[in-house]
């Protein structure tokens, strides 16, 4: 299925962002645009994306929202606020017209809700499960006669949620009520309900109990159709839920048909949600609301995601009522979230703080590096520009990365300080993590550090580390299509190390989805090669260039084609990459030279550009057809794209720069090596390293 564009306005309220946590547990692909007239509102940054509209009361307000949902391609909008429903089914027909889905019910439906006396009028000549409402007067006139008592409750007629509800006790307290105040009789639950002594001590200090409340959900569809319906009791705290608990009895369900057939015969569509007690007398309700709730997201966790079946219903997917299927054996709890932001993402936020804190302040980054005592990480320190960066290292052997770097690292965190969680993460802007096994270790030292990247990842996910580069590797695409391969072609990894790479990147893609604010990204290398500190000489190249320095055959066993990229371009685009704005990161990137060439090419430039150190014949080539051919090879025509950056370094020049440093480091002797693991010449090796 194509990716549907959700928009959701009013993204800073508790409903817009409970529906956006309902829209990441969708079954399928969602785009969400968050639209809000605040700077700093927390839903916004679960979107993928946040546009500034101007505030509900605006008279451009509808134009503009227009305009931007379809500089997006939202294809439906989901209100996120009270206020908002009524505007927005008001302007129905102008969203319609430019081809944006509203999810509201009908402007009388809506009209009807919002008024919590007519409302109650409406109802109560219907069916007698909905409280009585009053007016001010009316309620005086209902006390004279003897018919109604205290203590009940006053609210905003027009009003939403919790605010301006409070207790009416006695005579005293309707003195200073206007006339047009709206008050319904406080309704008790029965005598047996768990909280029903609590109840009764809230009424005696003054206060509206929120406890026992019975809140129903019910979805319907584009078609007035009911498509599910679940009822939790709720214990609130100062008018937020934070104890669920679903609760299914026919009572209820009876008391619910009554309410919503007056509402369905009007042309009744999408959420509404209906709260009540269940009193010594039955279920009784006394509010309605034709919308989703801060309850929508818990809902959706316990498996009754109202926003999807609602998707599925506007856009004629199959099965709607699937997504409403509640796991009986689960209840919900719920507390205040927190969030992270680093300044350089965030526009506004950087301009307060900035007024907050004029004092200068050291403008560099922390970039957090793992891998640093590896071939990547020993060619990169030293190419990195202390005046924008404050360089931290996380090792398994700490003292080795001091010897090698010496000065140029500010921290260096051993692993007993990252396994007792006491490394400074909230100080952490960018985290580059290379520290991963080579393709030719045991199945062991790779699976180790799978874990130590899923331990890694938590750690930073959790403390809202910004920005992360994950190095991958190309060998995830496998063999499963012919290259060039492109960010979205086919994987298929065919060894532990491939598999435990895309495990990784799977791990970074679901961070992103669940923080979308966190900008993560994997970036699968090419095979490095070049002359360096690290160089460990496994690889086919590596390999080819000592065979030519000691005037030795190289032996041909397949029509093999593959890619490398030389160690100093790998180097200056990973700069580069961390330079450009995290914002714009995809989720991944291949990077390499751009280009495959043959094995025989590697031969020829091998002989043509290396002199044996033994005085003796240049090497010669040897072709024996052995293996089946495999061909490697990707587009990272994005990722230059991105940066600015192309590779530099010929073959010619990396085959050189690897034969100026096997001499001066000394080669390996052939007998020294175990061919059958590590050799790169042959098929089975081939498999090892993925070429």
């Amino acid at each position: 299925m194509e990716e549907i564009t959700v928009g959701i306005s009013s993204i800073g309220s508790g409903i817009g962002q409970s529906v956006v946590n309902a829209l990441k547990l969708s079954s399928f692909v969602v785009h969400t645009v968050g639209f809000g007239n605040a700077p700093f509102e927390y839903g916004a940054l679960d979107c993928d994306h946040h546009c500034r509209v101007p505030a509900i009361k605006d008279p451009n307000y509808i134009d503009r929202l227009i305009e931007r949902c379809l500089e997006e391609g939202v294809d439906l909008l989901i209100p996120g606020l009270d206020d908002d429903l009524l505007v927005l089914s008001e302007g129905e027909g102008r969203f319609l017209e430019a081809g944006i889905n509203l999810l509201t019910a009908s402007r009388e439906v809506i009209t009807l809700c919002r008024d919590k006396y007519h409302l109650s009028r409406h109802l109560q000549e219907r069916t007698d499960v909905f409280v009585r409402g009053f007016l001010a007067g009316e309620f005086r006139e209902a006390l004279e006669q003897g018919k109604y008592d205290f203590p009940c409750v006053a609210k905003p007629r027009g009003g939403s949620g919790s605010l301006g509800v409070h207790l009416v006790k006695d005579e005293n307290d309707l003195v200073d009520l206007a006339e047009d105040a709206f008050l319904q009789p406080l309704i008790s639950p029965a005598p047996g309900d768990a909280y029903a002594e609590q109840f009764q001590e809230e009424v005696r200090k003054g206060s509206v109990p929120q406890v026992s409340e019975l809140s129903v959900q019910v979805i319907t569809g584009k078609d007035g159709t009911i498509l599910g319906k679940l009822a939790t009791l709720n214990k609130l705290k100062q008018g937020v839920p934070v104890e669920i608990f679903p609760v299914d009895r026919q009572e209820i369900w009876t008391a619910v048909d009554q309410v919503m057939d007056p509402l369905l015969a009007m042309d009744f569509r999408g959420p509404v949600n209906i709260q009540g007690r269940i009193t010594e007398e039955g279920v009784r309700f006394f509010e309605v609301n034709p919308r989703f709730t801060g309850l929508t997201g818990l809902r959706a966790q316990l498996g009754f995601n109202g926003v999807e079946a609602c998707l599925k219903s506007w856009f004629d997917l199959l099965d709607p009522g699937s997504a409403l299927r509640t796991d009986p054996q689960k209840f919900g709890l719920r507390q205040v979230a927190n969030r992270v932001v680093a300044l350089e993402h965030h526009q506004e936020g950087r301009k307060y703080h900035q007024a907050l804190n004029p004092e200068k302040r050291d403008p560099r980054r922390v970039l957090l590096i793992t891998g640093t005592t590896g071939y990547l990480g020993q060619n990169l320190i030293p190419a990195l520009d202390l005046d924008h960066y404050r360089v931290w290292v996380l090792s398994t052997h700490p003292e080795r990365a001091a010897e090698l770097h010496g000065g140029r690292v500010e921290k260096i965190f051993g692993e007993c300080v990252f396994r007792q969680g006491s490394l400074p993460w909230g100080r952490v802007d960018l985290l580059l993590h290379a520290g991963f096994a080579r393709p030719y270790r045991p199945h062991g030292e790779i699976a180790r550090s799978l874990e130590f990247t899923r331990k890694l990842f938590h750690y930073a996910g959790s403390h809202m580390v910004p920005a992360l580069i994950n190095i991958s590797s190309q060998s995830v695409y496998g063999q499963g299509s012919q290259p060039p391969w492109m960010e979205i072609s086919p994987l298929s990894p065919r060894t532990p190390y491939a598999t435990a790479k895309y495990a990784a990147e799977l791990m970074v893609q679901d961070e992103r989805q669940r923080q979308p604010h966190l900008n993560w990204t994997s970036l699968r290398l090419a095979g490095l090669i070049g002359g360096g500190p690290g160089l460990v000489p496994v690889d086919l190249v590596t390999r080819f260039v000592e065979k030519a320095l000691r005037g030795e055959p190289l032996e041909i066993l397949g029509e093999h084609r593959f890619e490398r990229l030389d160690i100093r371009d790998a180097v200056q685009a990973l700069v580069r990459f961390m330079g450009t704005p995290a914002q714009q990161w995809e989720p991944v990137y291949n990077l390499g030279r751009g280009e495959n060439f043959s094995i025989h090419r590697l031969a020829k430039v091998v002989i043509d550009q290396v002199t044996p150190t033994t005085g003796g014949e240049p090497s010669r080539i040897i072709t024996k057809f052995r293996d089946p051919p495999l061909a490697f090879g990707m587009d990272s025509s994005k990722f230059y794209q991105v940066t600015g950056w192309k590779p530099e370094c010929s073959l010619a020049d990396t085959i050189c720069s690897l034969a100026s440093f096997l001499e001066r480091e000394g080669t390996v002797p052939q007998d020294e090596r175990d061919s059958d693991e590590f050799s790169c010449l042959g098929s089975s090796a081939n498999t090892q390293a993925d070429l």
